[in-house]
């Protein structure tokens, strides 16, 4: 199962006298089922199909104020047909597909 958070903001102004502020949070959750083509100790080659829920919060401010907001849910994929983990307790990753982790995703996991 993964778990992950996202924020932006972006300002601007629409005139002389109106600035505003677009805030969007997002959360997804999901499951993620991962297989492997090849597993050793310090060394994993895998893949992994993901499918989950993905809650977004938008909030708009216009000088100042709070004028418009919205929750709202979605559902969500991931496809990654190529993984790459290196390390043992602590490893580097590199993983390639296309859904909620975007189209490259990299890092350092650990396991326990």
């Amino acid at each position: 199962m993964t778990l992950g958070f996202s924020a932006s903001l972006l300002n601007g102004q629409l005139s002389k006298n109106q600035n505003i502020e677009l805030h969007h949070s997002s959360i997804v959750t999901a499951f993620e089922p991962r297989f492997s083509y090849l597993k050793k100790p310090a060394f994993e080659l895998y893949f992994f199909a993901g499918a989950g829920i993905i809650f977004h919060k938008n909030r708009t401010i216009m000088n100042g104020e709070s004028v418009a907001s919205q929750l709202y849910t979605d559902p969500t994929t991931q496809l990654t047909p190529i993984g790459i983990r290196a390390g043992k307790k602590i490893a580097a990753f590199v993983e390639i597909g296309y859904g909620y982790k975007g189209i490259a995703n990299l890092g350092l996991s650990s396991r326990f």
